[in-house]
Parts: structure tokens; C-alpha cells; sequence
């Protein structure tokens, strides 16, 4: 079902702005050529009118336009406002021209990426599946790539609203008196056009969270550190217990209270020390340590270092921290589209299922 969803947000959507685009593009042309036959007609009226405007009777001669009878003078002026107005319509004609266009460049683009990238990434998470090797080679790859693709997305996509609110802005606009209804309606697709830029805008801020929203958050963990010198039996014992393994030693040990045993390589950042480690860390509990025997300790934290050890040490070191990060990462995203908005929800919507996904793709691997 989520396949989907991508599917409809990332490809059908800007496929369907992108008929919008070639329905003005066809508008646009059709009334530019309506503009310039008539600016052609005009052209060659104007000879006839100053033909008559010069003629002896020109001051007491009056012609019938449209049921009124005017002088010639007026009629000459008439014709002057008109050609002036049709050359504004039809300059206003070529720029809505080029909108219907960017219009259909963007929607194609923003379709072209996010098919691309959804392709890419069942494609990257099929190739995960063959090797570890190739599993942390592919993730580590796919999540560098991956934001810039949403972003981009997102990108042409609100340069392509923003085109086509502009396109039937400029359009409302004709030769002769603008009425105040018609005024009034322009000023309000105007202030759309507008209010979509602004959300552009604004999506700039959100930028960096998403070409960040990959990047691995440090785990935050409950916690004193205790080093060698502070705790020289406890380390005495873990090295002893690792180097009969064959397993990697701890860089940091942690007692903490809320949690059990665990080693991880993620950066961990410790509460309310605000202090982060980067390494290898084991998490002992503390209040485990009354309730379980030395054998049974022994056991547990063997297990645990056993991840430090054999085939088990690159994945431990390279994988599970990205991993584990990128899971939290999406998870403060999405936190702060709880409390975000509605319009930080909707750009940072397209960008949040496909990090889901993302990951979900991987679990398999």
C-alpha cells in the first residue's frame, strides 16, 4: 500500500499538474495567434482611417463602431488604445506561453526523479539482499543520494504550482477596461501566486533537514560514563572477557539504569552529561548487577561483545549505527510534523514515506 502512495505523490501527481501545463500551453498558443491576427488587422486599418482623417470633410464626418457614432479623430484615437493594449495582451501572451511550457518541464522533471528514485531504491534494496558487503556498500550509498532526490522533487513541483497560478493570473488580463470584479480576482490569484512562493520560500528552511534527514542522530542514553582509572576491575574484566573471545574492546562503558545489557557503535549521547561518545560502547545496568550472578554477567556481556567479533565486526561498526541513527532521525521528523504546520506536514510529507520506506526496504535486506 505504501508502494503506492509513493507511487500517486512522487509520479501521478506531477503527471497530473503536468496536463494542466499542456491544456494552458494550448490555451496560451491558440490566444496568442487570435492576438496577433487581430493585431495584423488593425495594422493594416490604420492606413485606411488616416486616408479619411486627412480628407475635407474629416472634422464634420463621423463613423458607426459597434452601434456609436464617433469622429474620426476619435475613431483614429480608438485605434491608437487598441494596438497599444494588443501589444501588452500579446507580450503578456509569450510570457504565458513560456509558463504552460515550464509548467510541463518541471511536472515531467518532478515525475522523472521520483520515479527514478523509487526505482533506484528497490533496485539498491535487491542488491542489499546478495551480501553484507554489498549491503553496506549500497545503504551507505543510497542514503547520500537519496535526499537530494527529494528535494529536487519537491522543488519542481512548487516552482510548477507556482507557474501555473501565475499562468491564470496573467491570463485573466484583456485589451480594454478591466472591470473591478475582474481586477479583483487577479488580485487574489495573485496573492496564491504569491502565498505559493512564500511557501517556497519557507520550504528553503526545510532543506536542511531533509538533505540531512539520512544522516545518523547520536542515541541518547541515560547514563555515566566510567573509564579505566574510575573503574579499573570492571575494565580489567570486560578486556578479559573480549580478548577470550577474539572480540573487539569497548572504547566507553557506560552504567546506566533504565536499560539492560547492550553494545552499539552508534555515537551515543549521554543524559544529563550532554557528553557524546563515538566508538564502541557496552551498557551495563546497574540495577541487573544485584539480581544476576558473576556467571550469568559474564554470559550477557560475553553475548554482547560477541557483535565486536568475526563477520559480525564490520556490520556492527559500519551498518547498525547508520541504521539505528536514520531510524531516530525519522523519528524526530516525524515528531516535528506532529507539532509542525500544515505546511511544513506537506513538504516534508513526500520526503518522511519515502525515508520510511527506505528503511523498510533494508529490513529485508
Amino acid at each position: 500500500m505504501k508502494i503506492y502512495k509513493l507511487i500517486a505523490v512522487l509520479i501521478l501527481l506531477p503527471l497530473g499538474l503536468n496536463l494542466i501545463g499542456a491544456w494552458q500551453l494550448q490555451r496560451s498558443v491558440e490566444n496568442t495567434e487570435r492576438l496577433v491576427e487581430i493585431q495584423a488587422d488593425l495594422a493594416q486599418a490604420r492606413p485606411y482611417f488616416e486616408r479619411l482623417a486627412r480628407s475635407p470633410d474629416a472634422l464634420t464626418r463621423t463613423m458607426d463602431i459597434d452601434g456609436e457614432n464617433i469622429t474620426l479623430k476619435e475613431a483614429l484615437s480608438r485605434l491608437h488604445e487598441a494596438e497599444q493594449g494588443l501589444d501588452f495582451v500579446v507580450v503578456l501572451g509569450s510570457v504565458t506561453t513560456w509558463l504552460a511550457r515550464a509548467v510541463i518541464a518541471l511536472c515531467l522533471l518532478a515525475a522523472l526523479v521520483g520515479g527514478a528514485g523509487l526505482a533506484g531504491l528497490n533496485w539498491a534494496a535487491a542488491r542489499a539482499r546478495q551480501s553484507r558487503e554489498r549491503l553496506l556498500h549500497t545503504f551507505s550509498r543510497v542514503r547520500r543520494i537519496l535526499p537530494f532526490v527529494l528535494v529536487g522533487h519537491i522543488v519542481a513541483m512548487g516552482a510548477a504550482v507556482s507557474a501555473i497560478l501565475c499562468f491564470e493570473a496573467l491570463g485573466l488580463w484583456h485589451v480594454g477596461r478591466m472591470s473591478a470584479g475582474e481586477l479583483k480576482l487577479i488580485i487574489v490569484v495573485l496573492m496564491l501566486v504569491a502565498a505559493c512562493l512564500y511557501s517556497i520560500w519557507r520550504m528553503g528552511k526545510q532543506l536542511g533537514v531533509m538533505l540531512h534527514m539520512f544522516e545518523p542522530t547520536a542515541m541518547e542514553v541515560l547514563g555515566q560514563q566510567v573509564t579505566p582509572e574510575e573503574a579499573p576491575v570492571l575494565w580489567a574484566y570486560v578486556r578479559d572477557l573480549a580478548e577470550r573471545l577474539g572480540a573487539l574492546s569497548p572504547d566507553h562503558i557506560v552504567l546506566g539504569i533504565t536499560e539492560g545489557f547492550y553494545v552499539t557503535s552508534s555515537d551515543v549521547s549521554l543524559l544529563p552529561s550532554d557528553a557524546v561518545l563515538k566508538g564502541r560502547t557496552l551498557h551495563v545496568p546497574i540495577l541487573y548487577l544485584g539480581l544476576i550472578d558473576a556467571a550469568e554477567t559474564s554470559a550477557v556481556i560475553g553475548h554482547e561483545l560477541s557483535h565486536f567479533a568475526g563477520e559480525d565486526t564490520e556490520y556492527s561498526l559500519r551498518f547498525l549505527p547508520i541504521y539505528d541513527g536514520i531510524g531516530r532521525s525519522l523519528g524526530v521528523i516525524a515528531e516535528n510534523m506532529v507539532v509542525s504546520g500544515w505546511l511544513q506536514r506537506t513538504i516534508l510529507r513526500p520526503a518522511f514515506m519515502l525515508g520510511v520506506y527506505f528503511m523498510e526496504s533494508f529490513d529485508h535486506a
